[in-house]
């Protein structure tokens, strides 16, 4: 396992032929390969639902979209998300034009957290939700999919579509190895946590036994579902993603994703 250099490693390397698998995201993965025509394919998908939460200070007032009218919002610069805070704010009768769009970069805890604005976009629930609550902060959270952007697996599996027409067995032994560490980990979470802290980059990375705690119980009950074993995608899931960036500007043409989605494990 490598720490990507770069923010899209882990889309290039995988269609250069350069690693076997890269974790990215799907509205990011749809929109590279449709628009760019980059050779991947989507194996697996981590979490069953969205992970993306609005955080603001509870002070702020802010518990829904509604309440964003007259605020700063930040996000990190991206035409994907300004697209969810204008879906967002489309929901609840309002426009781009009844709020302020900070791009914050990546720092959106500090920007929080320092009033730089009321409140941001892109934050993990199981990340950055109880880091904030662990530093003592009282915040307010909410999906943006519950006002108009669409349901999406958070983040993927992507392999290149040469590796997985040539060497499908390679993908699925990573796979099931996969989905046998995820059985354990439901089955002996404690243990599973000692072994990620033990192999932290503390250096760079250092974790928080209580953060990763809690992430783990935010995580385990969206990885796997009554209705979807872990790693599962539906063909639906990305297509509602990807008619959804065509009506919001960021698909220049209406894209028939299917050619992405490969359940190698459920064939």
């Amino acid at each position: 396992m490598n720490f990507p250099a770069n923010t899209n490693d882990g889309i290039s390397m995988p269609a250069a032929g350069k690693a076997d698998i890269g974790i990215y995201y799907l509205q990011d993965a749809i929109q590279t390969a449709v628009e760019e025509n980059v050779p991947i394919v989507s194996v697996g998908a981590v979490t069953q639902s969205s992970l993306n939460v609005v955080i603001s200070l509870a002070k702020s007032g802010i518990k829904g979209a509604e309440d964003l009218a007259g605020k700063k919002i930040g996000y990190s610069g991206t035409a994907l998300s300004e697209a969810q805070i204008a879906s967002m704010l489309k929901n609840v009768g309002l426009s781009a034009d009844d709020c302020q769009f900070v791009d914050v970069g990546f720092d959106l805890l500090t920007a929080t957290t320092t009033g730089q604005v009321d409140a941001t976009t892109g934050n993990m629930v199981n990340h950055e939700v109880p880091q904030l609550e662990e530093e003592g902060f009282d915040i307010n959270y909410f999906y943006p999919t519950d006002y108009g952007v669409p349901q999406s697996y958070e983040l993927v599996f992507l392999a290149g579509k040469d590796a997985v027409d040539k060497n499908p067995e390679k993908i699925e032994k990573f796979l099931r190895a996969c989905r046998k560490g995820f059985d354990f980990m439901k089955e002996n979470p404690e243990e599973a946590l000692q072994i990620l802290l033990d192999h932290q980059n503390e250096e760079n990375f250092p974790l928080s036994k209580t953060v990763e705690t809690k992430s783990m119980e935010i995580l385990l009950p969206v990885m796997e579902t009554e209705d979807a074993k872990f790693l599962s995608q539906d063909v639906s899931v990305w297509q509602n993603n990807a008619d959804w960036m065509y009506e919001n500007g960021i698909l220049k043409e209406k894209a028939d994703v299917s050619f992405l989605v490969k359940n190698l494990l459920d064939e």
